[in-house]
């Protein structure tokens, strides 16, 4: 059994995603970690496809996952068409690949290592910092009291990585929790008495880009255009959106493997 399968939602930009491919593939052994990638059908799908098969043909990640429609959640919907793989590995990072961690080495085996020694905690996630000049709307690690666990902080993160026991995983999808997202999968632990928190592991989140200038114009397609003077309402617009996606049936995705 493999240790790890990190399960990445790319949307819109290679260049936010070859980082944080690279930030993976760095700092760990191959051979333990599986990476899943899920494509959101952007306006930039096609360099986007044309990048991560040429990934799975060398053979650094497993299974690429083109969906032909607009979502935010498919990187939960499209669960079923690897469920045979996930089980493969012990433990599940959901993460968005817009998330570049620098210089840790097996980071997330750091992750894995909390989860591992303390089994109250449900899930882990990274602290993930804002990209200047934007921090509005989301909690940062100084902010956040830490627990009685060394190097965790006990509350929800964003959920820039947010790793998991696949066991825990497997249950909550088998209750149902899929259309919940990431939201969804921390509220279930809470509901089962698990801690949810986060690492002082940093990462940079090219997302914070969105309301910049040059970036601005393709992060309309999501419906709402981010405005540095009112980023509460356009995250909370945004979190909406992701937890209620359109309807998904079996055309939704393409599935390639190596």
């Amino acid at each position: 059994m493999k240790k790890l399968l990190v399960v990445g939602r790319c949307w819109k930009f290679v260049e936010f995603l070859i980082p944080s491919i690279e930030s993976i593939l760095k700092f760990h052994d191959r051979k333990d970690v599986s990476i899943v990638i899920l494509e959101n059908n952007s306006s930039r799908s096609e360099v986007i496809k044309d990048y991560c098969l040429r990934l799975l043909d060398g053979n650094f990640i497993d299974i690429y996952i083109q969906a032909n429609k607009n979502l935010f959640t498919n990187v939960w919907h499209s669960i079923p068409l690897f469920r045979d793989f996930l089980i493969q590995h012990e433990y599940i990072s959901i993460t968005d690949l817009d998330v570049n961690v620098r210089g840790y080495k097996n980071w997330l085996f750091t992750i894995t290592d909390l989860l591992r020694n303390y089994g109250e905690i449900g899930s882990v996630t990274i602290d993930v910092e804002p990209m200047l000049p934007a921090s509005t709307g989301f909690i940062h690690i100084e902010d956040v009291p830490m627990s009685n666990i060394p190097n965790f902080w006990t509350l929800a993160a964003d959920t820039g990585f947010a790793t998991s026991r696949m066991s825990d995983f497997i249950n909550f999808v088998n209750q149902g929790g899929i259309k919940g997202g990431a939201f969804g999968f921390h509220d279930w632990l809470y509901a089962h008495g698990k801690l949810v928190g986060r690492t002082n592991i940093k990462a940079y989140h090219y997302g914070w880009l969105r309301s910049s200038p040059e970036y601005r114009e393709a992060y309309k397609e999501t419906g709402i255009d981010f405005d540095i003077n009112n980023l509460q309402s356009n995250n909370n617009q945004y979190m909406h959106l992701q937890g209620n996606p359109p309807e998904i049936d079996s055309n939704t995705f393409t599935v390639y493997k190596k």
